[in-house]
């Protein structure tokens, strides 16, 4: 095992006999993809923080989906983009879980839960106590 496999990890996945080599998304590419999530995530709730009903979420996911998989799996694989849309849907759910579990690994998420903290942490409002004296000042 070389640096550049610890920098950046990858898997093979077996579409019949064909290898697809997976890796993990670099750092940019990961931001874009978070970025993506949270633009559909918004398009899933009401404006009172319910989550939309099932119909709206599957035609959500048959007009955004594809454009979505194909980016992602484009960028995480060695799969031409033009191929992506003819491949069955068990093998688009194979590399996508693969891809996720790469990109989004333990380690990712546990350091992305202790920053998430801190930051909270750092804009958290600060209390602050009145402080009431206990004895009153003398009167002259």
């Amino acid at each position: 095992m070389n640096d550049l496999s610890l920098l950046s990890p990858e898997t093979v996945v077996h579409l019949g006999r064909t290898p697809v080599a997976v890796r993990e998304l670099s750092w940019p590419d990961a931001l874009s993809l978070f970025a993506r999530l949270a633009d559909t995530t918004a398009l899933l709730v009401t404006p009172d923080g319910k989550l939309k009903p099932v119909a709206d979420l599957v035609r959500l996911l048959a007009e955004q989906g594809e454009g979505h998989v194909v980016w992602l799996l484009a960028r995480s694989t060695t799969l031409p983009a033009e191929a992506i849309p003819r491949l069955p849907a068990s093998a688009v759910v194979r590399l996508l879980e693969a891809t996720i579990s790469l990109t989004l690994n333990d380690e990712v998420l546990a350091a992305g839960n202790v920053l998430a903290g801190r930051v909270r942490q750092a804009f958290r409002p600060k209390a602050t106590t009145l402080t009431t004296p206990s004895v009153r000042p003398a009167s002259s």
